[in-house]
């Protein structure tokens, strides 16, 4: 038999359980998320996990519900967990190949980042921080203010030209295939993602048709380093390229490839998705 004294402690135990279970931010439906998210205008996480995945269930045991992880969810972006044991059609819509993956996307459903694996409370809120600061900017960039004078670039940054073809003309193909520098020609150039390749042959330019992903280098040419720890798309240059898993990236110093030669995985585990208007080519 419980007394006075048990019976309002365990009262409050319960009501401060379902005080908890009310304050979680996670949803379940991506529609609402995304209904949300235009209503608030804030960019959506959707977190990926499945029933069998031993990392998941630690991530959803020690990070997922935290109150630094909540606090972050209610204040930067909506956040919605996905089951893909049980929805696997939304795991295949998002390319979803590894577990747990967090995606973020804008409330159009454009991403804007992604990432694989398990974080810790730290990594997890930082990037969430990482991903509303760049839906914020990218935002910005879009809706500029009528009656604000046009903004210089900063010293030392200027705008790429998308006239001139990436890799200063040289061969994607040959480059990938070969690893030499050869010249391309205009007679086969090939535009990928907004940004134009000159091949150097018929052969080449039509394997580069098939498969540009292969060939271009990641990033759309930016330095990784640069992305991860400044979140600054800065374009590399073919002076310091490097291959990493047979795919090109490009730095813009010999530092910069020296810190992504030291442990690669680091700078490349977030796949932030870069517009070609966020481009700085830094002049020496």
């Amino acid at each position: 038999m419980l007394s006075r004294s048990s019976f309002a402690f365990a009262l409050i135990a319960v009501v401060s359980a379902c005080c908890s279970a009310q304050a979680d931010e996670w949803l379940t439906d991506l529609e609402k998320a995304k209904q949300l998210a235009r209503e608030q205008d804030r960019a959506i996480l959707v977190h990926f996990y499945a029933d069998w995945c031993g990392p998941c269930k630690n991530m959803e045991r020690n990070v997922l519900h935290t109150s630094a992880v909540q606090q972050a969810l209610g204040k930067d972006v909506i956040g919605v967990l996905v089951n893909v044991s049980e929805h696997p059609q939304l795991g295949d819509r998002f390319g979803v190949e590894k577990f747990p993956t967090d995606i973020f996307i804008e409330p159009s459903g454009k991403h804007i980042v992604k990432s694989e694996g398990q974080k810790t409370v730290k990594e997890f809120t930082d990037s969430i921080a990482r991903a509303s600061a760049r839906y914020n900017a990218t935002v910005a960039t879009r809706t500029p203010k009528a009656t604000s004078p046009a903004v210089q670039p900063s010293a030392g940054v200027v705008s790429p030209s998308t006239a001139e073809p990436m890799l200063l003309g040289y061969c994607p193909v040959t480059l990938s295939n070969r690893r030499k520098w050869e010249k391309g020609v205009p007679q086969y150039a090939a535009t990928f993602q907004g940004q134009t390749y000159h091949m150097a042959t018929e052969e080449s330019f039509k394997d580069f048709q098939q498969n540009p992903g292969r060939y271009a280098p990641q990033f759309l040419g930016c330095d990784p380093v640069l992305v991860a720890k400044t979140d600054r798309a800065v374009l590399g240059s073919t002076r310091f390229a490097a291959f990493y898993d047979d795919v090109l990236y490009l730095f813009s110093s010999d530092d910069t490839r020296k810190q992504f030669k030291s442990d690669p995985d680091k700078f490349i585990r977030e796949k932030v998705v870069l517009d070609l208007d966020q481009i700085e080519t830094v002049t020496k």
